[in-house]
């Protein structure tokens, strides 16, 4: 992953009794807008290139932790883990880093942005 202010977060995080907790890491992550971007455009160099494409020229929303197209067909979301909601399980597991959802945005509400 090419995450230098990501990794520059993760280095100044203390070790030992006093680490957050992952689900922290994950939250400060999305809180933080610089990161939570770079989150979402790092997620985006792991999809195939007609995807990449789709997001050439894509709008960070950080209220929404969005990265979203030009025509507002598809975001890529960041969620502290799949189901922020429910609980961790091993259906809804938790990493630091958060996870990336690509959404289609029904054409319904596209059109009341």
């Amino acid at each position: 992953m090419a995450t230098p202010k990501i990794d520059a977060y993760f280095k100044a995080l203390p070790t030992g009794q006093h680490r957050p907790s992952t689900e922290a890491i994950a939250q400060a992550i999305g809180d933080n807008p610089r990161l939570c971007e770079e989150r979402l455009r790092d997620a985006l160099s792991f999809y195939v290139p007609v995807w990449q494409k789709r997001f050439q020229g894509a709008t960070f929303v950080p209220a929404l932790r969005q990265l979203q197209t030009a025509d507002g067909a598809y975001v890529l979301e960041y969620r502290v883990r799949h189901n922020p909601d429910a609980p961790e399980s091993y259906e809804n597991q938790q990493t630091s880093m958060g996870v990336v959802l690509l959404l289609n945005v029904l054409s319904e509400l596209n059109g009341h942005r």
